[in-house]
């Protein structure tokens, strides 16, 4: 059937199952139950055979082969391509072999399609393959073997500006290690790898790995305060510059001066002396500590300041007054000298990092570790160790690495900002891995978690095939080697028969009889043309 024979609904059947419309000669949909089966017979193309490159004559049709191929093109119901497949015979070479088919991979069952689908729907963290396998009317193991076969991202090199971070998302059984390592460009924003455990001698072995050249080129790491970390850079990033990341210290001190609160809260009754009622010392440290968290500056949904001292309040009925958020806070911090002290010493570390430069952070970071180690509130003592212990990575957060670029809308003027190391661009990041872990109630093969977690981080690689043309062109760069080969071997025969013939014809010329025993005859054997069928003699 030409094209020209194609009524509209073949033509749309083409469409919906992505091929053109002149390579198809026949094509009709049946539907039995649920399942939807398209009948497909392509327009005989007589490609050229791959293994001697023959393709005058053409090769004649040996057999059909009935294949069944699973296609997507719907997604709300099963869809079975019946495709009826020429396999073609080599009349130089008796080679056998298919003609190019547009549907699917060679030697696959599953279309090019339902592959695209699967490998987009997994781009999603909350996706899991058995998700993905019941929208495309695969099993869940088919959709693992599909990502798994077409995604396998390497390590990426590694950048000047490196950040380092662990999240909860996979239990490693023989490194026995619940977190997983990330490693993360923080200009290019971007992971480098990750890691299946935070421990020594996983990061021994993963940067034993890398040339000493390439580590040589990181100027910078940024961490929490994981011991490990350090080692890690003063080991084999020697020539980088190690830095704490900012957000790890505040969390640091705000769990410390949690636990002074829960420790008050504890020796705290729950209830009234006279037995009735909330006792409000317990309530304010229960229900309103977080006030306590708050910045000054923060504003409510209207825009007003929480904080603001003249702001207007609400009755509380267990306080039984009427209080803002200010007073709250004030109320709670006044019910112990320990809180209000480990407040105020968390509020001074906020400001050390808002308002010194590198220069005036070195001076006065010293009376900063003075002040916690002099407190009378134990959690802050063991606070300023931690500070002292860490001094010189602590100093290096105030340097800066890129600038911030913002437009007032108003007058149009260009303000740049500095930007410190930080790892906050991949604690956010982490979430998805998290996402990832959830979402599939955890994963078992380290591998496919870490390509799945790399796939769904990296939005700029892309290893899918994106389209029915990235497998015809791979097909077309082998059928093009194997022309290629055949060509270069018709050449080396051409170029020996001539050489032969040449020979022979000068012997006749020299019409010299020669004895028996130093004629040279030509061997019969070595002799090779072609016939005008295309058929080799000898």
């Amino acid at each position: 059937m030409k094209t020209e024979q194609l009524d509209e609904k073949q033509r749309s059947l083409c469409a919906v199952f992505q091929l053109e419309a002149e390579d198809v000669e026949d094509i009709s949909v049946r539907e039995e139950e649920e399942t939807l089966f398209v009948e497909l017979t392509l327009i005989p193309r007589y490609e050229p055979c791959p293994s001697c490159g023959c393709k005058d004559p053409p090769p004649k049709v040996n057999k059909y082969v009935t294949k069944r191929i699973r296609h997507s093109a719907l997604s709300g119901r099963e869809c079975i391509v019946i495709y009826h497949a020429r396999r073609y015979e080599c009349r130089c070479c008796g080679h056998t072999y298919y003609e190019e088919n547009p549907l699917t991979f060679k030697k696959q069952k599953i279309s090019v399609l339902t592959v695209n689908n699967v490998l987009e729907d997994l781009k999603d963290p909350a996706v899991t393959f058995t998700s993905t396998a019941e929208r495309n009317h695969i099993s869940p193991t088919s959709a693992a073997s599909i990502f798994d076969t077409h995604v396998n991202i390497p390590r990426q090199k590694l950048p000047e500006y490196l950040d380092i971070d662990e999240v909860y998302s996979f239990r490693h059984k023989e490194l026995d290690s619940k977190y997983v390592c990330v490693l993360y460009d923080f200009t290019g924003k971007t992971p480098v790898d990750l890691l299946p455990s935070r421990q020594k001698r996983c990061l021994r072995s993963f940067f034993e790995s890398i040339p000493q050249e390439e580590r040589d080129n990181v100027k910078l790491v940024c961490t929490d305060m994981w011991e490990d970390y350090r080692w890690a850079s003063r080991t084999f990033l020697r020539h980088s510059c190690h830095t704490v990341d900012r957000f790890h210290i505040s969390k640091e001190i705000n769990d410390q001066a949690d636990r002074v609160r829960r420790r008050l809260m504890k020796n705290c009754p729950r209830r009234n002396p006279d037995g009735h009622g909330k006792n409000p010392d317990y309530y304010l440290y229960k229900t309103w500590n977080w006030v306590l968290w708050r910045r000054d500056d923060e504003t409510d949904g209207a825009g007003q300041l929480l904080f603001a001292t003249e702001a207007p309040g609400k009755y509380n009925s267990v306080l039984k007054e009427t209080l803002n958020y200010y007073q709250i806070r004030e109320k709670l911090l006044s019910l112990s000298p320990e809180l209000r002290e480990a407040w105020e010493l968390k509020e001074a570390l906020i400001r050390f990092y808002e308002e010194n430069t590198r220069k005036n952070a070195e001076e006065q970071f010293p009376e900063l570790i003075r002040k916690f180690r002099n407190s009378s509130v134990p959690e802050m003592n063991s606070f300023g160790v931690t500070l002292a212990n860490w001094r010189n990575e602590i100093l290096n957060s105030f340097d800066i690495v890129d600038a911030c670029y913002e437009i007032d809308p108003a007058t149009g003027e260009v303000s740049t900002q500095g930007v410190r190391p930080t790892t906050g661009p991949l604690e956010r990041r982490n979430g998805l891995l998290k996402l990832l872990k959830k979402a599939a109630c955890g994963y078992t093969n380290w591998e496919r978690f870490r390509n799945r977690g790399l796939y769904i981080l990296m939005p700029d690689t892309d290893q899918r095939i994106s389209s029915m043309e990235a497998a015809r062109r791979s097909d077309q760069k082998r059928r093009e080697q194997y022309l290629q080969a055949a060509e270069k071997r018709r050449e080396e025969i051409e170029e020996y028969n001539k050489a032969l013939a040449e020979k022979a014809i000068g012997k006749k010329k020299e019409n010299k009889p020669m004895p028996a025993a130093e004629r040279e005859e030509v061997p019969v054997s070595n002799a090779v043309s072609y016939s005008h069928d295309g058929g080799k003699h000898v």
